[in-house]
């Protein structure tokens, strides 16, 4: 990525929602660019409350023949939870590793671990295209992931004869007192532009706006930024108009698509 100017986002006010500790890159990023950024984490992850299906899948890793990470947070909770259960992570480098995105691929890294596919599209469906000619038929599959995903990756890899143990490995929680934060960033100047990273920060940040009493109208004058399509649709459903999206998911690309955009407004 080339770098920025330092003024190319001069008396731009941005929102960033994303969880506080995975917003330092993109904050930076913004600041670096001469943004003015409120940061209003809308989402936390927090251990399932339920660690019974993540317990069996590590208790039975033996038994699997892939594990697949879609996130840096499914990486990271799963690690998470072996290290409470007396497990290292060496114990994974029998299982061949999917990794969707470099940030899921890096996290494994800075734990010993390779990841052996890294799909070209960095979600769920760019997983299944990948894995297509692996002949995963009769393969066992340890998906670990949040409590609320969607199901496309299961689903195709069971229609291509593999079983799949999808194990909750983590939670999104809105964080508390989340209203008021969100009524206090948009008191005054309106920002310019709000970033999405997830479909829960969508959701929360709008259902705690609403609940503060800012109604989605307001954002209406805001460039609305997501990380990606799914995001995008989510934002979109409930009635935002998305005009930042870009090619790749990452927060890197979504910096850069923002920067594009305000050189195309000018």
């Amino acid at each position: 990525m080339k770098p920025a100017s330092l003024t190319a986002l001069s008396g731009v006010r941005v929102v960033v929602t994303r969880a506080k500790e995975q917003s330092g890159e993109l904050i930076a990023m913004l600041e670096g660019a001469g943004a003015e950024v409120v940061s209003v984490p809308a989402i936390e992850t927090v251990p399932p409350e339920d660690k019974s299906g993540i317990d069996r899948g590590i208790e039975n890793l033996s038994s699997y023949d892939y594990a697949v990470f879609t996130s840096a947070n499914s990486v990271r909770f799963l690690l998470l939870r072996m290290s409470e259960l007396g497990k290292g992570p060496e114990e994974l480098r029998r299982l061949r590793i999917v990794a969707v995105g470099p940030k899921t691929a890096q996290a494994l890294e800075k734990s010993g671990l390779k990841a052996d596919v890294i799909p070209d599209e960095f979600v769920a469906e760019g997983a299944v295209s990948a894995l297509s000619g692996e002949g995963v038929g009769g393969r066992k599959f340890l998906y670990p992931r949040a409590e609320t995903a969607r199901d496309v990756l299961p689903d195709a890899l069971r229609k291509a004869g593999a079983a799949v143990d999808v194990a909750v490995a983590y939670r999104t929680v809105a964080p508390k007192g989340l209203g008021g934060i969100i009524k206090d960033a948009l008191a005054g100047d309106m920002p310019t532009v709000i970033t999405f990273t997830s479909s829960s920060t969508v959701r929360n940040f709008l259902d705690a706006a609403a609940e503060a009493g800012i109604p989605g109208k307001a954002l209406s004058g805001a460039v609305i930024a997501c990380i990606g399509p799914v995001t995008a649709k989510t934002a979109e459903d409930a009635g935002l108009k998305v005009s930042v999206i870009p090619r790749e998911y990452t927060a890197e690309s979504l910096f850069s698509a923002i920067i594009d955009y305000f050189k195309g407004e000018k």
